[in-house]
């Protein structure tokens, strides 16, 4: 149980870190705007089971506070 929730944190790090390399630095990382997503979750091609669980939560509690559902889709093969 500790492992899966190490995992998602690592995960959620991750996501927020890697969202916002790509973004100039004068730009705010905004996930999601005017209650649309405005971001996407992305997954290996094939996933852990830990990850696939990570993206998911992160997905439901974003979506709580905000109304709004990201994605999630998987990177090519």
């Amino acid at each position: 149980m500790k492992h899966l929730f190490l995992t998602s944190v690592c995960l959620t790090v991750l996501f927020f870190v890697g969202s916002s390399l790509g973004a100039p630095k004068s730009d705010s990382l905004v996930l999601v705007q005017d209650g649309r997503p405005n971001a996407i979750i992305v997954l290996a091609a094939r996933p852990r089971a830990a990850a696939q669980l990570a993206a998911f939560e992160l997905r439901h509690y974003i979506q709580k506070i905000s109304g709004a559902k990201l994605p999630i889709v998987r990177e090519p093969a």
